[in-house]
């Protein structure tokens, strides 16, 4: 289920810089629940009370949003002062949650959205990141404890390996990813990324490691056979966690998502429960009535 803003369009222009901060705060916080929305920004709005200042406006860019954000490239095109993109929500242990906005349309500069929305950022408990490009691959990453869990495995499960069968493994993996997952993040089609799409990439991540590790602990004649090798795999690393982190990240959101459906249909359940249980309650007020007027006495 996407995220729906609940921000009117047509009532914007009316709204003070302080009114807008106000609804926009409650907006990030529904929004932060589904993990990942659309988003448009204008880094030079003009506000009813006369400020200038950054306007976010988030959720599925579709109807009336998509008609705003067609306007605006007709009449802001002189400004050259607004984006769309994508919003997405991350939780990193130890750190405030980061808000990150990718954009992938318009002219808008990230550096103006920032300076001109640090008021609003302030009040949002966010830290914000806003950037041009593509969601996830260029920003997303994976916590240096996941790097070292990965790291610890591989070394231990290297003991009875050979070299030669690890660089089979990754060959396989690599052609498999290269065939099943990057198709999917090229294309931009979120919705058809599976947890199998995850697991491959980070078996894909650990073979990495894992002949890194295993160059460290063969002859000298074998590491001159293989480093070259190894060295192309090491340089690929580091696109590769983000393809793993991407994948982990939007699995995540989409956990999110049909938890907050799941929650939706039980609430409703209830309130049908209760509603049905209020009904027969009144019945049963209104037949006792009846009986206590039969005997002569009024309740």
């Amino acid at each position: 289920m996407a995220f729906k803003s609940k921000i009117k369009l047509e009532e914007l222009k009316n709204l003070t810089e302080v009114q807008y901060i106000k609804l926009i705060e409650r907006e990030v916080k529904r929004a932060a629940a589904f993990g990942q929305t659309g988003v448009i920004v204008l880094s030079d709005y003009t506000f009813s009370c006369g400020s200038l200042g950054t306007l976010i406006l988030l959720g599925k860019l579709s109807g009336s949003l998509m008609k705003y954000y067609k306007g605006l490239k007709t009449d802001r095109k002189a400004e050259k002062d607004f984006a769309k993109g994508v919003c997405y929500f991350q939780e990193v242990e130890g750190q405030p949650p980061i808000m990150r906005i990718a954009l992938n349309d318009g002219k808008g500069k990230p550096t103006k959205m920032k300076k001109n929305g640090k008021k609003l950022f302030k009040k949002l408990g966010f830290a914000v990141d806003i950037f041009k490009g593509d969601l996830g691959l260029e920003e997303v990453g994976l916590e240096a404890k996941e790097i070292d869990q990965i790291e610890a495995e591989v070394e231990q499960e290297n003991d009875d390996q050979k070299m030669i069968s690890i660089i089979r493994d990754y060959k396989k993996n690599f052609a498999l990813v290269a065939k099943n997952v990057i198709p999917i993040l090229k294309a931009k089609t979120p919705e058809k990324i599976e947890e199998r799409h995850y697991q491959l990439s980070l078996r894909l991540l650990k073979l990495s490691k894992s002949l890194q590790d295993k160059l460290q602990e063969i002859s000298e004649q074998k590491q001159e056979k293989y480093s070259a090798f190894v060295a192309e795999v090491k340089a690929k690393e580091p696109r590769l966690i983000k393809i793993v982190a991407n994948l982990k990240q939007h699995l995540k959101n989409r956990t999110v998502e049909g938890n907050l459906d799941e929650v939706r249909g039980e609430l409703h359940t209830l309130l049908n429960d209760l509603n049905q249980s209020s009904n027969k309650l009144q019945s049963l007020k209104t037949e006792l009535k009846t009986k206590f007027k039969a005997y002569g006495i009024s309740i």
